[in-house]
């Protein structure tokens, strides 16, 4: 099962692209376009936008948030399920 803060491997526009998963199914995303900064599930004053994210699908955030292309980004901030090819897991 796919969680928040999971990192996936998914596929975009034919590219493979490898985010985190900020929000899940249900969830409610608040962001705001002139900071770029994205609150799940906590209401904030500066949201520009408010977002449900839709059944199988995914709110993607890239860990370099100052350079990252994501789904704050896209005119679809939404990936489907049935797009997400893996979940990275991290041995030590």
């Amino acid at each position: 099962k796919l969680q928040r803060g999971d990192i996936v491997i998914f596929e975009r526009n034919g590219t493979c692209l490898v985010k985190r998963i900020a929000a899940v199914p249900g969830d409610t995303v608040y962001l705001d376009d002139q900071t770029h900064t994205v609150s799940v599930n906590v209401e904030t004053e500066n949201a520009t936008r408010v977002l449900e994210v839709p059944e199988d699908s995914y709110f993607m955030l890239g860990d370099n948030a100052a350079v990252s292309i994501d789904s704050r980004y896209w005119e679809d901030p939404f990936i489907l399920k049935n797009c997400i090819r893996a979940k990275v897991v991290l041995s030590r």
